[in-house]
């Protein structure tokens, strides 16, 4: 065999070599990042079912964002436009741009059927005076509750007077007695937790705290006037199913 063969086969070995050697390294690094993948996904999952059990126990201040709107752009305009003038929006041309869709009803409903089938207790309701934060309440937990402006969320109000609603928002979380075994409900919505977090939550144990779904909720306490933000539950569905134990069979 001449010597340029040799050389040429060598090289084709080399190279053989070099693509196996790669191909068991992506192989190697796809497998660790699945493993590690699944394991977070577990770890993730048990802590979701650790805080739906402890609310299911009771005592501490859940912050739900309303239930499913439609999209207008010029929503907030009609919110603060109706406040201010106080016009009832369920029976105003614009009920659509402020109110609960039916898919929103549905999943207000639905939440009320897994505190009730759960047996989670609520003691007190505060809502903000927004329509669908007031008919997210009512259907999800037979009340409106005790309205509050506070709750309303910040983008309908003036950019001066968020440290107001803010503060006044802290106060009204540090005045709740909480009964033991049950929870206390605050109906509003996304955004309003970052934009007071400041002035609002003194401990943040949750990543992009306004970054959930109509209907997801934030677990807070009110520890001697200390508020501390536990955990997140995206969405509705996230809670029961991290909940509710189903029959194997």
């Amino acid at each position: 065999m001449s010597f340029t063969k040799i050389l040429g086969l060598s090289c084709l070995s080399i190279v053989v070599g070099v693509f196996v050697f790669k191909e068991n390294i992506i192989h190697g690094y796809e497998k660790t990042k699945q493993e590690h993948t699944q394991k977070l996904t577990k770890d993730l999952s048990q802590i979701s079912e650790q805080w739906a059990a402890k609310v299911k126990e009771g005592g501490y201040i859940l912050h739900f964002r309303h239930t499913e709107r439609e999209k207008w752009v010029d929503v907030t305009g009609f919110d603060a436009y109706a406040l201010s003038s106080g016009i009832d929006e369920a029976h105003s041309s614009f009920s659509k741009a402020t109110c609960l869709t039916e898919r929103g009803k549905e999943t207000a409903k639905l939440i009320a059927s897994i505190f009730t089938l759960q047996n989670i207790a609520v003691s007190d309701v505060y809502t903000s005076p927004s329509c669908r934060a007031r008919q997210t309440s009512t259907i999800a937990f037979g009340t409106e509750g005790t309205i509050a402006n506070s709750l309303l969320h910040r983008t309908a109000i003036k950019y001066s007077q968020h440290d107001q609603f803010a503060k006044e928002l802290k106060s009204l979380i540090v005045s709740i007695d909480i009964v033991p075994g049950s929870n206390v409900i605050l109906s509003g919505h996304g955004g309003t937790l970052s934009k007071d977090g400041r002035l609002l939550i003194d401990h943040n144990l949750v990543d992009d705290i306004d970054g959930r779904d109509e209907g997801g909720f934030i677990v807070l306490s009110n520890d001697s006037g200390v508020i501390t933000a536990h955990y997140k539950f995206q969405n509705i569905a996230q809670f029961i199913t991290s909940l509710v134990q189903l029959p194997v069979k």
